[in-house]
This record gives structure tokens, C-alpha cells and sequence, in this order.
């Protein structure tokens, strides 16, 4: 990892420096809960539910709105152009199938840098998408669910492992995190 030691230990990385690439870079990946995890348009995380990998760590999120969506941002430091990024999540309809999105957009202009529409079903699915930073300068936003109008109202959609790593546009293996990723 290339960067400059900050007087707390934590590495910064400046303007040309890279970013540690593997790492997941989303904070708690499995707790959706948390408030690093924007809820917009009432979308609510419910009970924890049984995940893909066999432990309880997975969210039911509902809404009574069809926009409802969770998004975190502000990943820093900010990435730049040329940068390669993979996002994934595991989407899971509890009920009837669904479908919703997963994007990554670069918050200073809004605009997403990829898109993947996702046609959930009632069995766990990992959703990626990856892609290259074409302009802008601007930290990560990524959204989960749907902004797009198509959230199953007042049914429960269970999702899993959200994760976003630098440096490659090759789906790594899932790894989950708490608080902060950089040490």
C-alpha cells in the first residue's frame, strides 16, 4: 500500500497516491442497521435473518415506499479518474420475486459511474457490478435497494455482504467489516 502514515496510524492516501486494493471499503457490510448506512424513502431494517453462509448476519429490510433504498457514501479518501472498483450484495425476496438495483456513483455530481439492475428471487443471489472511474473526482456513494420505483412495497427483501473494492474489476471473495477499514 502506498500512502503517508498520519500522526494517528492511520494511512491517508493523497492526490496520485493508490488506494490498498482487496479490501472491502464499505463499513459494516453486515449491519445495515448502523447509521454509516443511509435509510431513505421509510426503508427499514427489520430482524436479523439467516445469511448465505449460514449465520444469522443478514437484514430484512422493508417499505411502504417503491423508492425506498440504503446508501452509504463519502468512501475517502476520494478516488480518481482510471480508478477500477467491483460492488456486490446478496439480495433475497422473502416473499415474491422483485426487482432492485445496486449502483456506484460519484457523489459529487451525482452521476452513476455503473448500474446493474437485479431481478430477485426467493433464494440468495450475489449481485456485482464493476466498472472504471470516467470522470470526476468525487468520493463513492453506494446504493442498495431501489431509487429507480420498484421496491416491493410492504414486503420484505433480505440483503447480505454489501462490498466494494478498489483496484479490480474482478468479484472478490466476500469480506465483511465493522468500523473503519484502513489501519
Amino acid at each position: 500500500m502506498i500512502g503517508v502514515r498520519h500522526r494517528n496510524g492511520r494511512v491517508i492516501h493523497g492526490v496520485g497516491l493508490q488506494r490498498a486494493p482487496g479490501k472491502n471499503y464499505l463499513l459494516y457490510s453486515q449491519t445495515l442497521a448502523n447509521s454509516v448506512w443511509s435509510k431513505y424513502y421509510g426503508a427499514t431494517v427489520g430482524a436479523k435473518v439467516l445469511a448465505p453462509d449460514g449465520t444469522m448476519t443478514a437484514d430484512s429490510i422493508t417499505s411502504s415506499n417503491s423508492s425506498a433504498f440504503l446508501f452509504q457514501g463519502g468512501m475517502e479518501p476520494y478516488w480518481h479518474v482510471g480508478s477500477l472498483f467491483v460492488a456486490s450484495v446478496w439480495y433475497r425476496a422473502a416473499v415474491s420475486n422483485a426487482t432492485l438495483y445496486l449502483e456506484v456513483s460519484d457523489l459529487a455530481d451525482g452521476n452513476p459511474y455503473n448500474t446493474l439492475k437485479c431481478n430477485v428471487t426467493t433464494t440468495w443471489q450475489r449481485f456485482s457490478l464493476s466498472g472504471t472511474i470516467a470522470s470526476g473526482f468525487g468520493a463513492l456513494g453506494i446504493w442498495i435497494g431501489n431509487r429507480f420505483g420498484t421496491f416491493p412495497t410492504n414486503q420484505a427483501i433480505e440483503m447480505w455482504g454489501a462490498q466494494l473494492v478498489w483496484g479490480t474489476t474482478t468479484l472478490r471473495k466476500y469480506v465483511a467489516t465493522k468500523g473503519a477499514v484502513l489501519k
